[in-house]
């Protein structure tokens, strides 16, 4: 089978419609000025063979008409990204990701299924991933949840990777953040493909978390995989406000030993002496819009969240 074969096979979805891409000079801040279009035609081998030709880039969109979709990915689209950082995240998370290079140097993680699925059920495992990584709000594909074929409608387009694959810019790394070759990201994606039923068993196993249960969210988020060493003072700071809430007459003790058993190495006695006394003197709210809480927001489980604090105050955002 020919490589423009295997990745149209790859990022299967819209029938009707595709996207093309010219991008031009890159800018000052490092993203590529480029011209985006729907062409409401159907994606073809002979276009794909193009697009890894270098003649003229091309991207798939994920959702069909029957509102369901075989891939899906995650658009992380920051400029000076760490790629090392991120791809050392999605091993020790364990994620069904494969970690590709965009156009301006951010990252397009996506995520390729064993069978056709439903658009919005994928779209929320995407976003759970997605906040786990640290990145909320980032751009998730498909885009919708679904459309309305009878009217026209087709769904967003996401730039596939191998555009000119003798010197792609875009392109899939491996374990080792190391660039893989068409045939060898080819071959990744047959192997990394999962169900459903493999996504939910991710999704169980992330949910035993042994801290904040009755907390903000993001906090569990955050310390998912044990201590933080940075940013201490923030951290600590938002800790604080739950401790008071969840164990007023000792909740000094208990942000004590957040700071020993959280924190690594923990927060220096007089810069919680400091932490405390800020407390003490004033009723602080809960810190979710500034970071790194803002990265981890969930705001759909936050939405729902009731924690069971011992104050009962409201829970403010």
């Amino acid at each position: 089978m020919s490589q423009a074969k295997r990745l149209l096979a790859a990022y299967v979805g819209a029938t009707n419609a595709h996207g093309t891409t010219i991008v031009g000079r890159v800018g000052r801040n490092g993203k590529a000025e480029s011209q985006s279009r729907i062409v409401r035609e159907p994606l073809t081998e002979e276009l794909v063979q193009g697009h890894i030709d270098g003649k003229r880039g091309v991207g798939a969109i994920p959702i069909n008409n029957d509102n369901e979709c075989k891939f899906g990915a995650i658009d992380v689209d920051v400029y000076d990204l760490n790629h090392k950082e991120l791809q050392a995240k999605i091993q020790k998370l364990d994620l069904p990701l494969l970690h590709c290079r965009s156009k301006s140097g951010g990252a397009h993680l996506y995520l390729f299924l064993k069978e056709f699925e439903k658009a919005a059920i994928v779209r929320e495992y995407l976003t759970e991933m997605s906040i786990l990584l640290g990145y909320s709000g980032c751009e998730i594909f498909p885009k919708q949840d679904q459309i309305i074929a009878e009217r026209g409608d087709v769904g967003n387009f996401i730039n596939m990777p191998y555009f000119d694959a003798e010197m792609p810019q875009r392109f899939c790394y491996n374990e080792n953040t190391e660039a893989m070759e068409l045939d060898e990201f080819l071959d990744a994606v047959e192997k990394k493909r999962t169900s459903l039923a493999e996504l939910e068993a991710v999704r169980a196993t992330k949910k035993m978390r042994k801290h904040f249960e009755d907390g903000p969210p993001c906090l569990r988020y955050i310390f998912e995989n044990g201590p933080q060493s940075e940013p201490r003072n923030k951290l600590l700071f938002m800790i604080a406000w739950y401790c008071r809430n969840k164990f007023p007459d000792s909740w000094q003790e208990a942000l004590e030993e957040y700071n020993r058993t959280l924190c690594s190495p923990p927060l220096p006695a007089k810069e919680m002496a400091t932490l405390i006394g800020q407390h003490e003197k004033k009723d602080y709210g809960p810190t979710c819009k500034d970071e790194p809480f803002k990265s981890y927001c969930d705001p759909q489980l936050c939405a729902t969240a009731r924690p069971r604090l011992s104050l009962q105050k409201k829970w403010r955002r």
